[in-house]
């Protein structure tokens, strides 16, 4: 069970209260993008994190592969989709 309330913060000073937001902003998971592959929203996801692939299922399979820019994983993934 988490406490959602706001009620420790309103107790702090002003400095204390912005330091805290600071951290929570760092501590919030933000999207760096967005890959696309189904017309409908996915059903199923899997991932592997030894192999970064992603698995998306709809009305059909797509593996999603991470792309390589210069020897390295660049944020943009292609896919393979698979009809079943």
């Amino acid at each position: 069970m988490w406490d959602v309330q706001d009620d420790a913060l309103q107790a702090l000073d002003e400095e204390t209260r912005q330091a805290q937001q600071r951290v929570d902003d760092l501590l919030t998971l933000k999207p760096i993008g967005s890959i696309t592959g189904h017309d409908k929203p996915s059903r199923t996801v899997g991932f592997n994190p030894r192999t970064l692939m992603i698995a998306t299922g709809a009305g059909e399979l797509a593996f999603w592969l991470p792309e390589k820019v210069d020897g390295a994983t660049s944020t943009g993934a292609s896919a393979v989709p698979i009809s079943i």
